[in-house]
């Protein structure tokens, strides 16, 4: 009985090269952004002031 094997390691298609998530609590907020393999995670309050911090 012969198994296959791929000759080649698989390799996972990138669908988006950047992706953000956003997570909204009452007193802060969780933004997490992914640019190929590196991810950076911040954390917002939500005064006014903070919230402008965030989308700059």
């Amino acid at each position: 009985m012969k198994k296959n094997h791929p000759s080649k390691i698989d390799q996972k298609e990138v669908i988006y090269e950047r992706c953000a998530g956003i997570n909204v609590h009452k007193k802060m907020i969780m933004v997490c952004l992914r640019i190929g393999r590196k991810t950076q995670v911040r954390e917002f309050g939500t005064l006014t002031c903070e919230l402008h911090e965030m989308a700059a």
